[in-house]
């Protein structure tokens, strides 16, 4: 038998003394049992003492560093008993708050830090208590001269014990309050800002807008829901595809701001132009995931360029389109018409018939009011579709934008001419005015609007030539016409600063003695590329446009240039004849032109003599004779031009006074041969010799002619046979020596 246990060892020799027998194998084995159950507990002791040593050591080893992690951890930690006092207090900040950890145990709560922040603490310690749950309070306290904030949780734990956790928050605190300073002046930003702002989250896909965003709108902080719908919806339809492109793009990398105008619905249901700005916040990957901006209400700075845009295009007076805008519209629709074969448009040119004299006899303000009326006419009687503008002055245009034929044209331009020639009522009188029209249709010669327009221009001008209130159709040929002259009248207005002008002398003979007595002073054009332009193509354009003015000033110090050049190189005087001008010889100046041009011609030893045509004598009778007067009284020879042709009367011009008259070249070349020309030609010797005036014969060409003006006894002769128009170089042999 294995050793026995101790214990029963001792009670195995008792009961062997006193048993004796078979009881004692019994006993033996009963006694074998139970030393081996003793064993076995006492084994099982024995490893529970050792588990229980280790555990112990356990303890203390992770009490120690529990005990270390809360020395060295910055949060205070408190333990307080079921009485309220603070049973252990560990924590780093503790020694920050001016008193030592151990000074803290066995103290209430209800003093910590200080008695006033200790009754929180106590009502705190109360409330966890009686909730069984966590108490939070929060507190500020001076440490090391700064104000620091804490805040404490007091948890009930199950032995009826509290645990107690103070951490400071003052970094925390001071972010927050950074953080909401920031947005408070975030917000009053957004409040006093004039835009409205936006910020879109990209992921969640909500958009935040600011009230003033909401207000530009009509609308409060409630009414329009964080999402982009709200705002798609509200643009206008014509825009929307605009501003989602734009937004689309500025997700793209490298796009990260835009800028964009479009019409949005107000809650009026009127549209509001805005602009709208955006820059897209990215993550370290390049995507955006976020977008801000703002919109402005741009609506009145809109319709300010509106109506800058508006009066660029318009007529103030009228309202309608002006020059420019008209230019435009025909341009475009000349486009269209290049990719429509056989699209018919028309242009109409209207002027009103002396409007000027209008003006000047009821005013400014009613002569605008008329030109406001006629506008408005035209506007009623227009199509939809149809451009009407005010081009000048007086100065209409209509484009008939498709018409069928250029019948339909014409009718337009009668009707429209009916509607303007009814009377207006303009204040202070009725007043009726009439309209000369042009019409033009497009054909493949007019490619450009400004064609058109000249061509329509044109047909206006012969509708003024016909007798005004008329309308006359573009015809080609009048239109080359007119280029032509307007190409004259260009290249005239520089021909005397470019030399191009020069004098032809075309000598007059005396008949009887065939002595050179005068010389008719003749103007030329020697232009760079057509060489001599002949002045029966551009002395009536010059009349027309008034450069006679600037021709007829240049003639006559030309000649006086002559003369004293004549003068200087010894050639003897004679009479030099200066061809005047209607349009000349109706200015007020004509009087101090030619008094001066005498003056130094007569210095030269030449004489000055004036010639005239008919009509222009007779334009202004009683004028005509004062100013021709006054030049005889200064010495001017005075000689009317081309007689018989005009429609002078006897009796008129027996009050001019005259010096000669010139037979026209038409009745002298038919002398003697032809019997009518004879006989005028004569009858108008008669009349000259009667009133006492020479006779001057122009176009003389045969010898046959000069010997009938000569039996006729005509004093003066000119022509081909004496003498060709010649430049100064040329004549200044055929002229007298000084002596």
């Amino acid at each position: 038998m294995a050793k026995l246990h101790d214990l029963l060892k001792l009670q195995h020799k008792k009961l062997l003394r006193e048993r004796k027998g078979t009881v004692g194998v019994l006993w033996r084995n009963f006694v074998r049992t139970v030393n081996e159950t003793l064993w076995q507990e006492e084994s099982k002791r024995e490893q529970l003492e050792r588990t229980a040593d280790f555990n112990a050591r356990e303890i203390t080893k992770r009490n120690s560093h529990i005990q270390a992690i809360f020395e060295t951890f910055p949060d205070i930690f408190f333990v307080v008993s079921p009485r309220g006092e603070i049973a252990e207090a560990n924590g780093a900040a503790l020694e920050e708050m001016g008193r030592p950890v151990g000074y803290w145990q066995g103290k209430t709560l209800a003093e910590f830090p200080n008695t006033e922040i200790g009754r929180r603490f106590q009502d705190g310690l109360e409330r966890a208590r009686n909730t069984q749950t966590t108490a939070t309070l929060e507190f500020a306290f001076m440490v090391a001269g700064r104000l620091a904030f804490y805040e404490a949780r007091l948890r009930p734990t199950d032995n009826n014990q509290t645990l107690v956790l103070v951490r400071d928050i003052t970094a925390r605190k001071v972010a927050l309050e950074a953080l909401k300073a920031s947005e408070e002046r975030y917000a009053l930003a957004a409040r006093a800002a004039n835009d409205g702002l936006w910020d879109w989250n990209l992921p969640s896909n909500r958009i935040y807008f600011s009230p003033r965003w909401k207000s530009l709108l009509g609308h409060t902080d409630g009414e329009i829901e964080n999402h982009p719908n709200a705002w798609w919806e509200r643009i206008h339809p014509d825009d929307v595809e605009l501003v989602k492109q734009a937004f689309t793009h500025l997700g793209e990398i490298g796009k990260d701001t835009l800028e964009i105008e479009y019409r949005i619905r107000h809650r009026d249901n009127s549209f509001r132009w805005v602009e709208t700005r955006g820059i897209a916040v990215r993550d370290a990957a390049g995507t955006a995931y976020r977008i801000v901006g703002s919109q402005t209400d741009i609506t009145p700075r809109k319709e300010a360029e509106e109506r800058l845009r508006h009066e660029g295009f318009h007529d103030k007076v009228t309202g309608l389109a002006n020059r420019s805008l008209f230019m435009d519209r025909l341009t475009n629709v000349l486009d269209r018409v290049k990719r429509q074969p056989g699209y018919l448009i028309s242009v109409i040119y209207i002027d009103l018939d002396r409007f000027s004299s209008v003006n000047e006899r009821v005013g400014h303000e009613p002569a605008n009011r008329l030109l406001e009326a006629v506008g408005a006419r035209l506007r009623s009687f227009a199509r939809v579709g149809d451009t009407v503008a005010r081009l000048g002055d007086d100065e209409f245009a209509i484009l008939l934008d498709g018409i069928p034929n250029d019948r339909a044209a014409v009718v337009f331009a009668d009707r429209m001419r009916e509607l303007i020639a009814s009377p207006c009522d303009v204040g202070p009188e009725e007043i009726t005015v009439t309209a000369s029209l042009g019409i033009t249709l497009n054909n493949p010669d007019s490619s450009s609007a400004e064609t058109l327009l000249n061509e329509a221009e044109s047909a206006m001008q012969r509708a003024k030539q016909a007798g005004k209130n008329c309308q006359e159709l573009f015809s080609r040929e009048n239109y080359s016409r007119l280029v032509s002259k307007l190409r004259i009248e260009t290249e005239l207005r520089r021909a005397a600063e470019r030399g191009e002008l020069e004098l032809f002398y075309q000598p007059i003979f005396n008949i009887p003695t065939a002595r050179l007595i005068r010389l008719e002073a003749l103007i030329r054009w020697n232009h760079p590329q057509r060489g001599m332009v002949s002045p029966l193509e551009f002395i009536p354009i010059a009349e027309e446009t008034g450069l006679i003015l600037n021709v007829g000033e240049w003639v006559i110090n030309a000649v006086c240039e002559q003369a004293r050049a004549w003068h200087d190189a010894g050639r003897g005087p004679v009479g030099i004849a200066i061809n005047v001008s209607p349009r000349q010889f109706q200015q007020h100046n004509v009087l101090t032109q030619f008094g001066t041009a005498l003056t130094k011609i007569s210095a030269y030893g030449f004489g000055l003599e004036l010639e005239i045509t008919e009509g222009a004598a007779m334009h202004d009778v009683d004028q005509s004779v004062k100013v021709l007067r006054s030049l005889r009284e200064m010495g001017v020879h005075i000689s009317i031009d081309d007689f018989g042709v005009g429609y002078s009367s006897l009796s008129c011009l027996r009050l001019f006074p005259l010096n000669t008259l010139k037979i026209d070249r038409g009745f002298v070349q038919g002398v003697p041969k032809v019997k009518d020309n004879t006989a005028i030609t004569n009858a108008i010797i008669g009349i000259a010799h009667s009133l006492g005036l020479s006779v001057v014969a122009e176009g003389v060409e045969t010898e046959e002619q000069l010997a009938f003006l000569r039996d006729q006894g005509v004093e003066e002769a000119q022509g081909y046979l004496l003498g060709r128009p010649m430049p100064a170089k040329d004549i200044s042999p055929l002229l007298p020596l000084k002596t």
